[in-house]
């Protein structure tokens, strides 16, 4: 739980949000949410030929 709300933290995210989404997860029987930082997708514009 420490390293969930640390990694949270670090990340700036809310915390009581990741861990509430957890507990939801869990009582629907799905996959936690993952803790690890979420990329942005980058789509690069299309370059001028």
């Amino acid at each position: 739980m420490t390293i969930n709300t640390s990694s949270c933290k670090l990340q700036k995210r809310n915390r009581y949000d990741y861990i509430n989404s957890v507990v939801a997860a869990h009582l629907r029987n799905e996959p936690a949410p993952s803790i690890l930082p979420q990329e942005e997708l980058f789509v690069p514009d299309k370059i001028a030929a």
